[in-house]
């Protein structure tokens, strides 16, 4: 016991079967995460407390760790994937004279979004992204995704769509989306990607 009456104990090791993801989010990260998803089959509740995290035996951060219910599953961060820069381009700002197409009740935007690989080697990424919906009548919305997402309203997110890319050793993966929004002239919109 130190001098502040705390002690550390060192516990019995506990291993789970884990499913790891690089899972991206290019609207508002600049790299991919490292995500680890476990299911708690100890037979016994994981109590809470801070707990220190390790990715390839290197000690890469501690946080605090909440009650896991025997048969729960848990979703843990292992830090950032610095080889998996993410991309986010408005391409209507890059359109010479025509630029963002608005009207008093129109605005058509095009962004591309995706992953950059910097490293030597093929990797599958998850990317995620909340695309616009209108839950107005007077609203109309006319949404493209190229390629199609393979999952739409995640986790019940509405909007949010999530893609599974498969980038190259050196090469970029993007997701292009085509967003036109019409509403009533006497009204007013404001959305920015």
């Amino acid at each position: 016991v130190g001098p502040s009456g705390e002690a550390v104990l060192p516990l019995d090791a506990l291993t789970l079967q884990v499913e790891t993801e690089a899972r991206a989010i290019p609207r508002f990260d600049e790299t991919a995460f490292l995500v680890a998803t476990a299911t708690n089959d100890s037979g016994e509740p994981i109590l809470p407390g801070y707990a220190r995290f390790y990715r390839d035996g290197a000690l890469i951060g501690e946080d605090l760790l909440p009650l896991i219910a025997a048969g729960a599953e848990a979703e843990m961060g292992f830090g950032p994937l610095d080889h998996l820069r993410l991309v986010w381009i408005d391409r209507s700002l890059a359109e010479g004279d025509r630029g963002v197409f608005t009207s008093a009740s129109t605005q058509e935007r095009r962004i591309g979004f995706g992953v950059e690989n910097t490293s030597d080697r093929a990797e599958t990424v998850r990317l995620l992204y909340a695309t616009p919906f209108s839950e107005q009548e007077d609203l109309g919305l006319e949404l493209s995704l190229t390629p199609a997402p393979g999952a739409r309203d995640v986790d019940d997110l509405r909007g949010v769509h999530a893609w599974s890319l498969e980038v190259a050793q050196g090469e970029t993966a993007l997701v292009e989306m085509e967003v036109r929004l019409d509403w009533p002239e006497d009204q007013r919109l404001t959305w920015r990607p």
